[in-house]
């Protein structure tokens, strides 16, 4: 489905934007356990604004590192949007530097629920006079295999954060 070129072409503009911006971004992964993170290691100077990744593949985790409540947890799975967007949000309470943060969850599978096979849950969340979540859904994955099934997560991830950043910063200055 999301080929190498198109997410690359995409974290490029994102970047751009960012450096136009003089901001920073920082993610929460799950499902792609890093694999944003390594995309955007490969653009050089890439520091200048992403400060980095939060890990969080167990449930616990999210808990300990990211403040995720765990009554949220336990009542809507880790793989729903009230988690999602918490992710997004303490990632970037968390991360003071960044303007910019995204949130990734969902189950690649195999042996996922079949209600939530494929399913996966974006929330990109900015800093502006305060924290506030700019853009939250989910995105059913046509990939079949796990592999394939990361890379596509982290194309929508990253289509996500790009229309996120390109609509608000037409429509307010952060």
């Amino acid at each position: 489905m999301a080929t190498n070129s198109n997410t690359d072409s995409i974290i490029q503009a994102i970047l751009h934007e960012l450096a136009y911006q003089n901001q920073r971004l920082v993610l929460a992964e799950s499902c792609t356990a890093g694999l944003a993170a390594a995309k955007l290691a490969q653009f050089a100077g890439v520091s200048n604004h992403w400060c980095g990744s939060w890990v969080t593949y167990r449930d616990q985790s999210k808990i300990d590192w990211l403040g995720v409540s765990t009554a949220d947890i336990q009542q809507h799975t880790s793989v729903s949007k009230q988690v999602t967007e918490q992710m997004a949000l303490q990632s970037l309470q968390r991360t003071a530097e960044a303007h910019w943060s995204a949130a990734i969850t969902g189950h690649l599978g195999p042996n996922a629920p079949t209600t939530l096979d494929g399913q996966i849950y974006i929330a990109i969340a900015c800093r502006n006079d305060s924290l506030q979540i700019v853009r939250s859904l989910s995105h059913q994955l046509i990939d079949n295999t796990r592999l394939d099934r990361q890379h596509e997560s982290v194309y929508w991830l990253f289509v996500e954060l790009s229309t996120a950043i390109s609509d608000f910063v037409n429509n307010t200055k952060v």
